[in-house]
């Protein structure tokens, strides 16, 4: 089941918010990892490239 970009965007904003809360840097590393994977999942949908334009797990802002 192929998700739509607002779904990628609802657990972007979902890691987001487990990566502050993380108590160690193994699981904030984890986090990161997942994040990265939904970026890449959003740019194959919509061919915009969130990593290249610098878009990070302490930077992510959903836009309206």
């Amino acid at each position: 089941m192929d998700r739509t970009v607002a779904e990628i965007e609802v657990e972007l904003d979902e890691l987001q918010e487990s990566y502050l809360d993380a108590e160690d840097d193994m699981e904030q590393m984890q986090i990161e990892r997942r994040f990265s994977r939904c970026l890449q999942e959003a740019t194959d949908l919509d061919g915009i490239d969130r990593i290249a334009a610098g878009i990070t797990i302490t930077n992510w802002v959903r836009e309206s």
